[in-house]
This record gives C-alpha cells, sequence and structure tokens, in this order.
C-alpha cells in the first residue's frame, strides 16, 4: 500500500512504484514464500470475518480504504463491501485502483486531510500505510480516520510486526518500504487513543503465508494472542453518542 497523508517518499515517488507494486514486492520475498497478492487475500479475509463479527453477516457497512494504493485489496473486498471507498496520494496510484475497480469511488488526497465527509463510513481501514507517515503527521491520520467515521465505526490497522526478524528482512529488501518506520503495537494503540478511539480488539496475524480457511481459524483463535505473526492488527471504535469514555 502506499499513503495518503504527509510522508518520507512524497507523491512522484509513488507514482514511479505504481505500475510496479505487485513485481516489487514479489522481488521482496523470499523464495516460496509466494507472491504479494496473496498476502492481500489473507489479509482481506482476515478483514472481512472481523467486520462480519462487528455487523453481522447481513450487514452493508460503508469502507474506506486509507492508502488504497492501486486497489488491490479491493478488488479482493468489494464482492462482500460494494459500499467501499478509497483514496491515495498518489494519483497514478488512483489511476491504476479505477481501472482495476471501476465501479468504486477513489479520490486523490491532497495529503493534508481525508478528501471525504464527517461521518460517511462505518469502517475505515489502513493496510501497512502508517510507517510510511512521518510521525509528527499520525496523530492527524489517526484524527481524520475518527472525523470520517461514523459514531460506532471501526478503525482497522494493519502493521508489520517489527519485532519479526523475517519481517524486517523482507521490509529492507522492498523498495518501496525503505523510508519505513515501522511501529511497535504499543505505539498503535497510543496513537488510536490520541485519536479518540476506544480499544476494540488486536492481535497478530501471518505466523505462516498460508490461505486455508481451517488454517485461517486455527490462528486466529490459537496464535493470534502472541506477538510473533509477520504483521499485526490494531482495532479502535469510534464511541457512540453520548458514551462516555474513561
Amino acid at each position: 500500500m502506499t499513503c495518503p497523508f504527509p510522508l518520507k517518499a512524497q507523491p512522484p515517488e509513488f507514482d514511479r512504484f505504481a505500475g510496479s507494486y505487485e513485481s516489487e514486492l514479489r522481488r521482496a520475498l523470499l523464495p516460496g514464500l509466494g507472491e504479494g497478492a496473496k498476502y492481500a487475500r489473507i489479509k482481506a479475509e482476515h478483514l472481512r470475518r472481523r467486520i462480519a463479527v462487528a455487523f453481522g453477516m447481513r450487514s452493508d457497512p460503508s469502507l474506506l480504504d486509507a492508502g488504497c494504493g492501486v486497489g488491490l485489496t479491493d478488488e479482493i473486498l468489494k464482492p462482500s463491501f460494494p459500499r467501499l471507498a478509497g483514496f491515495d496520494v498518489s494519483p497514478e496510484s488512483i489511476r491504476l485502483a479505477r481501472s482495476r475497480n471501476p465501479e468504486l469511488r477513489y479520490e486523490v488526497s491532497s495529503g493534508s486531510s481525508f478528501p471525504f465527509g464527517d461521518g460517511e463510513f462505518d469502517v475505515v481501514f489502513a493496510i501497512c500505510v502508517v510507517h510510511h507517515i512521518l510521525p509528527e503527521q499520525r496523530e492527524k491520520f489517526f484524527r481524520e480516520a475518527y472525523r470520517v467515521l461514523r459514531a460506532g465505526g471501526l478503525f482497522f490497522l494493519y502493521e508489520h510486526n517489527p519485532w519479526n526478524p523475517l519481517t524486517r528482512f523482507v521490509v529492507s529488501r522492498c523498495s518501496f518500504d525503505q523510508d519505513a518506520s515501522l511501529l511497535s503495537p504499543r505505539l498503535c494503540r497510543r496513537l488510536l487513543k490520541q485519536g479518540g478511539f476506544v480499544p476494540a480488539g488486536r492481535g497478530s496475524i501471518l505466523f505462516l503465508p498460508l490461505e486455508a480457511a481451517i488454517w485461517q481459524a486455527w490462528e486466529a483463535r490459537w496464535l493470534s494472542r502472541f506477538p510473533c505473526g509477520a504483521q499485526y492488527f490494531e482495532t479502535g471504535r469510534k464511541p457512540a453518542i453520548g458514551e462516555k469514555v474513561g
């Protein structure tokens, strides 16, 4: 994913990688780990399950992909969530996302705010985005996610696990991650709190790069609480109207 906010690599830099995003990721992965699209599918399925638990299988929540890149994750999610939109700081990435998913709504971010109105979405998600944002701009990013969510909405974050040596090795080989400053889960939780969110779930994922549904269910049930996966997720909830937050 690229990034929708002030960052170390500026929009032209992300434009340069837009057309080669998948091949660049494939080169960074070690032999036998599969292609990058597999990891997008694993995370998209994990997100789909978490949303189904939160809103119900028959619900139709509106989703915003903050830092959508070329729309690869959105292509996987759109059959389940047709009310899906995305934005990115890279105009070329947005052009490719629109070509990939012409039925979805995409916007280019100016780099200072989310280009959507207050309370438009039930869910905002950012997959491997925050590690590109300048540290002094991260709190603003979280507050913007809070602003565009409806009361009771959820913000899902997926980030690289800085304590996993294989993750750090792959990140070091990835051309579009050269500016990455990996965040600990604790820092993500602090940013969520500063942004106004209340905790709504967290855990580790990608202990093994397997797509089988039975493995995904087993991993979620038995392994997620251990901070050893290649990536992790943190979830924040925007308080309901009138809810007191301690």
